[in-house]
């Protein structure tokens, strides 16, 4: 990944490549250059003979920033159900 943005929005793509959510608490305003090489596997915490690439926390760790998991209270909105209604044409 390689652009110019906010932190804000490298954790709505963070959020993407994992599929959990990420919350910034970094505290930083402005924009950031981002140029992120990593072996695309978000269910391997570390490198081995299968993934010998770095791993997105190992990146994101050499520029300074940590993937901690934590519970949080979000809001969600849960539909239950969902029906068709016929509209006449």
């Amino acid at each position: 990944m390689r652009g110019t943005m906010p932190i804000s929005q490298l954790c709505t793509w963070l959020a993407r490549q994992l599929q959990h959510p990420v919350i910034d608490a970094t505290g930083l305003t402005g924009k950031y250059n981002f140029d992120l090489a990593f072996t695309p596997d978000p269910t391997s915490a570390v490198a081995s003979d299968e993934n010998p690439g770095p791993t997105l926390a190992n990146v994101l760790q050499e520029i300074g920033l940590k993937l901690e998991p934590k519970k949080r209270q979000i809001q969600a909105l849960v539909v239950e159900s969902a029906e068709k209604t016929p509209i006449e044409n």
